[in-house]
């Protein structure tokens, strides 16, 4: 890749035993693909490959995220709700509503549950 890009090699790689390597340089590279079209057609056809399981992986990797996506979606919606329960029983009980009267609402609710608890016969 580095040859085709004209960039610094992106990977490294080691013989499992004695191996003759022989160094290209880009010029040497682009002189053979001139002389050896079926060179640059087999390349073609393996960086083709590449893209296409690579971009493969990443739809499959993109359904998962959909789904785990909706999942969630549907987890923040049930909290939606139980938000909105909990704001309207605070709106109840402690008149948030600005047409509540002071001294309705959690506090005279909370104080007479707590009297009505004193005064019961023991």
């Amino acid at each position: 890749m580095s040859l085709i890009e004209s960039k610094a090699r992106s990977a490294s790689a080691r013989a499992q035993q004695t191996t003759l390597l022989i160094e290209i340089n880009e010029e040497h590279f682009h002189t053979y693909l001139a002389s050896e079209p079926q060179a640059l057609l087999s390349i073609m056809r393996t960086l083709s490959s590449r893209i296409r399981n690579d971009l493969e992986t990443m739809m499959k990797d993109l359904r998962q995220l959909s789904i785990f996506t909706h999942d969630i979606r549907n987890f923040l919606s049930t909290l939606g709700l139980a938000e909105l329960t909990i704001e309207d029983s605070i709106e109840m009980f402690e008149g948030t509503n600005s047409s509540h009267k002071n001294g309705t609402g959690w506090k005279t609710w909370s104080n007479a549950s707590m009297w009505s608890k004193r005064s019961a016969p023991t």
